[in-house]
Parts: C-alpha cells; structure tokens; sequence
C-alpha cells in the first residue's frame, strides 16, 4: 500500500503500529529525508540497545541470490526480531523483494532506502499494491511543513513562532530543518524570545 506524504510523519512517530508491514519502502528526492525517516523507523522497531545481530545492512547490489530473505529469517539466538536495512532500489531489489513478500518472516522488517522512482517503477508497483508493505514517499518539505516542525519543537517549551517568522517561502532538506528547529528551541531557552535580528548570531 502507498501512504499519502502528508500522513508520513503521523506514520513514523506512531511506529510500530499495532499491523506491522513486512516491508517498508522509503523513496523521494529528498534524500536527507528518506535517511532521517529509514533512521527513525529502525529505532521505533529495535528499541533501545539492540543486539547488533539483530540488525544486516545491505546496499541493492547484495540482496540477489535469496540473501535479503535469509537475513531477515536469521533471528539472533538473544533476540525476538530482525531488521534489515537495504540501500539504493537499482539492481535486483524488486525482485528480491518480491521474493521476500511472498513468505515473509513474521518476527522480521525490512526497511529500503531509495531515491525518486516514477510510479511505473517495478520496486514502487510492487510494494504499492502488496498488503504486507508499505511506500512512504519522502519529498522536500514546504513552508507549511517547516513551520509545523517549528512548532512541535518549541510549543512542549511554552514558546510560540509568531506568523511573520512563517511566511516565506522555503524547502529544505529534513534533518537540517530539524537540526536548526532544535537550535531555535535552545535559544528560546536562553533568551526567553527569538527575534529576526537574532538570527544571524544563531548561526555560530
């Protein structure tokens, strides 16, 4: 199944929802995103301090040969579930993931990074219309978004972004957004307020 970008974010901060997917695909232009979110979902699923055999990476050249389904069978002796993380789409993933989706393990998650793929894309089409997976679509963030972001980090604090900081338009990839968002909260710590002249001495 496809998620609609919009509800991405409510997807990742409430993950792992109680009808875990056997796979998951991440995909967009913004890579930093696709990084942060692929990042943030191998979190949510491992918990806090894995057993590191609990976990395989492999990039898109290494899944051929039925490897990518018997990482994700592999359960460590001291562990109950296993992640596979794979980068990049090219090379034989559709396949092997179409091969992994036909009898995935239950216990396990496999988790692709890509780029951009055209909704003809072999990788796209399948997990798109497969009920055990999911594509999360990862694109650049807006305005509306970065105000958002803004928002949920300085709103817990009692601190509020007044409409004029809100306006202009921008897009910008995640993680950086994040990083100055968290950077914005911490001076409001200090400062009790943030205004425009202000900005300049948060760079440094």
């Amino acid at each position: 199944m496809k998620l609609a970008a919009g509800k991405v974010e409510a997807f990742v901060d409430a993950f792992p929802p109680e009808q875990m997917p056997a796979l998951v695909l991440i995909y967009g232009p913004d890579q930093g995103g696709v990084r942060d979110i692929g990042q943030r979902l191998c979190a949510a699923f491992l918990g806090a301090e894995p057993d590191p055999l609990q976990r395989a990476d492999l990039s898109d050249t290494e899944v051929g040969g039925g490897r990518l389904a018997d990482e994700a069978a592999a359960i460590p002796m001291f562990g109950d579930k296993k992640l596979v993380s794979v980068r990049g789409g090219g090379g034989q993933v559709a396949r092997a993931a179409g091969d992994y989706l036909a009898a995935p393990t239950k216990t396990a998650l496999v988790v692709i990074e890509t780029g951009a793929l055209r909704p003809s894309a072999a990788l796209r089409k399948l997990v798109e219309a497969h009920a055990d997976a999911i594509a999360l679509p990862c694109y650049e963030a807006d305005a509306r978004q970065l105000a958002q972001l803004m928002r949920d980090q300085l709103e817990p604090r009692a601190f509020a972004l007044k409409p004029p900081h809100l306006k202009r338009p921008s897009r910008a990839l995640r993680p950086i957004a994040a990083s100055c968002a968290a950077r914005l909260s911490g001076w409001c710590c200090i400062k009790g307020r943030v205004a425009a002249p202000d900005f300049p001495a948060m760079r440094h």
